[in-house]
């Protein structure tokens, strides 16, 4: 066997091993970007439940209701349903003032099932 023999089996060892690292690199890498989906699209769904339950909360209220909160992202309301980028929920009542509203602070209320909503 001579020194070149060597050469060559080591030169193919090393691009194996860094193949290898780059494969694992890449699936811990896709693995993130997809935990990071899930991660924003249960926030989107959680804020969604809160709206849903706060527009809710005064719709069934027998009398005139005024309520403010503070929304974390970006939604519209149309009819009875919210929509938080893509995640959709149902609530009780029926938005009058349907549209979309920006992330902060927002004033409801609602006289006998109709909800205005408005940022505040």
């Amino acid at each position: 066997m001579g020194k070149g023999q060597v050469s060559i089996e080591l030169l193919a060892a090393l691009i194996i091993v860094t193949l290898i690292f780059v494969l694992m690199v890449m699936s811990v890498s896709q693995r993130n970007a997809v935990k990071d989906i899930y991660k924003e699209r249960a926030a989107n769904e959680n804020e969604c439940r809160k709206i849903s339950l706060i527009l809710s909360s005064i719709a069934t209220n027998s009398k005139k209701t005024t309520v403010n909160f503070t929304a974390y992202k970006d939604f519209t309301a149309t009819g009875n349903i919210v929509d938080v980028n893509g995640s959709y929920c149902y609530f009780l009542g029926t938005a009058t003032s349907t549209g979309s509203y920006t992330k902060g602070n927002i004033q409801a209320a609602a006289i006998d099932g109709n909800i205005t909503l408005s940022n505040v």
